[in-house]
């Protein structure tokens, strides 16, 4: 399976989120409203006493899996289940009733209340998510270091990069290179750490012919700090933000943009790597309802690329095009580049 055709599979009813979206419509009375007419997000949340654009995502996540339609920006009920005579049949997802008797489970406790307008907060990242995504670097950080050309660079600021194994991977790929990494205290003690064990295996040959005689690591550094509430580091010719955007509101997102754009010299270089939805934000199916799971957590999804590149030419980036990597089949991130005039 190529990397287009694992990022758009469908995901049926058994994946907890269609379960908890479904589930959470129905407790709304979101199907019952949509029968009687097609209808924006906006005229939707005001009837049923919700946050327009929570239910927005919802809605969406609802369209990618069949049980809602969307055209020109109205929804209206999908063909799954349309006989409601039926209910309770194997795929009938919309007219089950225990799912509106029922206790929520789940995600779709926090989901609900995503949707009906109470404030989610802004959990750290656990641990163990850390350490996984420095893992799946191990295998895509070459790969993306491999299709960005950085020769010339010399210092690449990784914001919000976890445990620095991106900023690694590009370290090792260009001996002149020093990178780096912006997130918050405890992840950046472990990334340290984690540096200081790096193999000197992994050091490359023209890295041990270099002037400073020293490996990737010791070009490898750390920062704490917060980036949505702390001013950015300045002066470097390459940032950096991978998978960064997806974790925050819209107006947060847009304002890093602009920082992202503030922390780069003239004549730098932006890498975005990110899980970027279709215009109708409805596909690809696993970015919808991984936009579920965001809602739940921190009231925020993944973007249309549209809405990035938007965010790009306010801060005044411009030459932004795709970067084609060869990717993982189950990797679902694009990568957008970007220049500082």
């Amino acid at each position: 399976m190529d990397d287009a055709a694992a990022r758009d599979r469908p995901l049926g009813p058994a994946d907890e989120r269609v379960r908890a979206a479904r589930g959470v419509a129905v407790r709304l009375g979101l199907f019952e409203a949509l029968a009687e007419a097609r209808s924006t997000a906006a005229e939707l949340a005001a009837r049923l006493g919700a946050d327009a654009d929570a239910l927005e995502v919802l809605a969406d996540a609802l369209v990618c899996v069949g049980l809602l339609k969307k055209h020109g920006g109205r929804y209206a009920n999908g063909d799954v289940a349309a006989d409601p005579a039926r209910p309770g049949e194997s795929g009938d997802l919309r007219g089950d009733p225990p799912v509106a008797a029922g206790r929520p489970r789940g995600i779709e406790p926090r989901l609900l209340r995503a949707v009906r307008g109470f404030a989610a907060g802004t959990p750290s990242m656990p641990r163990t998510l850390s350490q996984e995504l420095y893992r799946d670097a191990q295998v895509l950080g070459p790969r993306l270091a491999q299709a960005v050309d950085l020769s010339g660079r010399r210092r690449l600021l990784d914001v919000g990069g976890g445990l620095g194994g991106y900023a690694a991977a590009f370290c090792d790929a260009y001996p002149q290179l020093h990178a780096t990494v912006l997130d918050l205290p405890g992840t950046v003690r472990e990334g340290r750490r984690l540096a200081a064990q790096r193999p000197p295996a992994q050091q490359t040959a023209s890295d041990r012919e270099t002037e400073e005689g020293t490996g990737a690591a010791s070009r490898l550094a750390f920062v704490a700090g917060d980036f949505l509430q702390d001013p950015l580091p300045r002066g470097f010719d390459v940032v950096l933000a991978s998978d960064i955007l997806h974790g925050q509101r819209a107006p947060d997102a847009a304002r890093l943009v602009g920082a992202l754009h503030d922390a780069l010299d003239p004549g730098g270089l932006l890498v975005v790597r990110e899980v970027l939805m279709d215009p109708e934000r409805t596909g690809p199916p696993w970015a919808a309802l991984f936009s579920l799971t965001l809602l739940a957590a921190s009231a925020s999804r993944c973007y249309a690329e549209d809405e990035v590149r938007a965010w790009l030419a306010e801060a005044g980036f411009v030459d932004v095009r795709e970067a084609v990597v060869d990717s993982e089949p189950w990797d679902p991130n694009r990568v957008l580049l970007a220049a500082k005039t």
